[in-house]
């Protein structure tokens, strides 16, 4: 499996509390930790929620609420701080809510294509 693989295109989710569309996808990322307390970490961690606020990752032990972290999909590279850690969906496994910073004009055409969803403006 490359850096980024596609294996599922669920679409779009329902409306919650943010404020654009997400799709459920499972996608190879790396992750790595700028500044904060403790050693630079990366990783290579699946990714399984994305919209162009943010994304949800399976969670490395070493990630922290507040951490910021560059988070690599390929041909796209973008900074994110940890607005939260929750349980996975298997027992002792924790996912990363990353909320993107920075987000420019193209980048979001970058994460449509990405997810193959075409997000509506926000």
């Amino acid at each position: 499996m490359g850096l980024v693989d596609i294996i599922d295109r669920s679409g779009v989710r329902g409306a919650d509390r943010r404020r654009s569309a997400r799709a459920a996808v499972r996608l190879r990322v790396r992750c790595r930790r700028v500044g904060g307390t403790g050693p630079s970490t990366a990783q290579a961690v699946e990714a399984t929620d994305l919209s162009r606020g943010g994304i949800s990752v399976d969670a490395p032990t070493w990630v922290r609420r507040d951490d910021v972290l560059d988070v690599d999909m390929g041909d796209l590279a973008v900074r994110g701080v940890v607005v939260g850690v929750s349980n996975g969906p298997s027992p002792g496994a924790r996912q990363a809510h990353i909320a993107f910073t920075g987000i420019t004009p193209n980048i979001l055409r970058q994460l449509d294509l990405l997810t193959g969803v075409s997000f509506p403006p926000g």
